[in-house]
């Protein structure tokens, strides 16, 4: 009797460790589900909002001892069925576990956004030092700038004052009847005399020898292609002394480009020799026959001023205009040298008067003035 009262016991135990069994498993797989949700929830909060290295590595560590200690509790669940009382114990340790990690992960996001408001705060006391050391350092050069101009005031103050110089007014008036300008560019502190009726006859001539030669104007309708009779013209160009000159097209109209020669032209200290070759040129000029028309630029009215004296020790007239442009100096070539077609003649205009038969004279005008 006793033994199969023992039997019995056994059966029933059995069933009672199965149970238990299963139990314990679900319980180890909400376990593993949870602590993986865990382990997602603590990777997403460090992608999105970076905390300190050091917290979250110790974090994970201690997740690492629970999942450790969860897979011991787990073999030793499987390994000693026949006590429950531990089992249960080990269960009851990894929930507590489970509920520290909660917690630390809680006051890892507090920690998390208390150290953005102070990295935010040291940012911004950051850029607000360096705003204040620049402002600094720029009214430090202010305070040394202004320093430097009291103290060249005051040595200004002590030193007497530049002499006054004195400059006349031009008094224009018509040139001298039937006297001729004779040109003079005062550019880059030179002066370079121009002999336009020398250019003039010069490009006149090769002109009309070009035309003869490549046979430019054998159809009258079409007239000079420009384009042709300016590239056999400008390969060779115009010179004397102090110029090259070229031609272009302006419209119809060919015109000369004077391009003075940099390494030409006449320094101050050339027009302060008396016997150099300038002082002579100008006392070999007929003031009857020409007067002195000087193109001056904006760099070199200190050298137009002694040219002028010049001038005026001689006994040459002369005048002035101020250029204000840094193109070359251009001239009409004249005659009747023209590109293109001839121009249509113009339509008669049925309401126009007809003209008087004895008009007026009209008045002369000056061309040229000088000062």
């Amino acid at each position: 009797m006793r033994k199969k009262r023992i039997e019995e016991e056994d059966v029933s135990l059995d069933s009672l460790l199965d149970t238990m069994t299963n139990v314990v498993a679900i319980l180890v797989i909400l376990l593993i589900v949870t602590q993986l949700g865990v382990s997602d929830a603590v990777k997403r909060i460090a992608a999105a909002n970076p905390v300190n290295l050091e917290d979250v590595a110790a974090v994970k560590k201690s997740i690492d001892r629970s999942t450790q200690r969860l897979e011991t509790l787990q073999a030793l669940a499987e390994s000693n069925l026949d006590s429950p009382d531990e089992v249960e114990f080990n269960i009851k340790n990894t929930l507590a576990k489970i509920d520290e990690t909660d917690k630390r992960i809680q006051d890892l996001q507090t920690q998390q956004q208390s150290l953005l408001l102070l990295a935010t705060a040291a940012k911004e006391q950051k850029s607000k030092q360096e705003e204040l050391d620049l402002l600094q350092k720029e009214i430090q050069k202010k305070l040394t700038d202004l320093q430097k101009i009291n103290a060249q005031l005051e040595e200004n103050s002590l030193t007497s004052a530049a002499p006054t110089r004195v400059v006349n007014l031009p008094n224009p008036r018509s040139a001298p009847p039937g006297a001729k300008p004779f040109l003079m560019l005062i550019k880059q502190q030179k002066v370079y005399p121009l002999e336009l009726a020398y250019f003039t006859d010069q490009a006149q001539r090769r002109a009309f020898q070009i035309i003869e030669n490549a046979k430019l104007g054998r159809d009258p309708k079409q007239g000079i292609d420009a384009e042709r009779f300016l590239n056999l013209f400008n390969k060779q160009k115009i010179r004397n002394r102090y110029f090259q000159v070229s031609m272009k097209a302006n419209g119809s109209i060919p015109v000369l480009v004077f391009e003075p020669i940099e390494r030409a032209g006449l320094n101050q200290k050339l027009l302060k020799n008396r016997s150099g070759p300038f002082w002579k040129d100008l006392a070999g000029i007929d003031p009857t026959r020409y007067y002195i028309s000087f193109m001056v630029w904006p760099d070199s009215f200190e050298t137009y001023m002694m040219t002028r004296q010049v001038c005026l020790q001689i006994g040459l007239a002369a005048g002035w205009a101020p250029q204000n442009t840094a193109r070359l100096y251009q001239r009409n070539l004249g005659g009747k040298l023209r590109f293109g077609p001839p121009p249509p003649p113009p339509k008669p205009d049925p309401n126009k008067p007809p003209a008087p038969v004895n008009p007026p004279k009209p008045k002369p005008q000056p061309v040229d003035t000088i000062d």
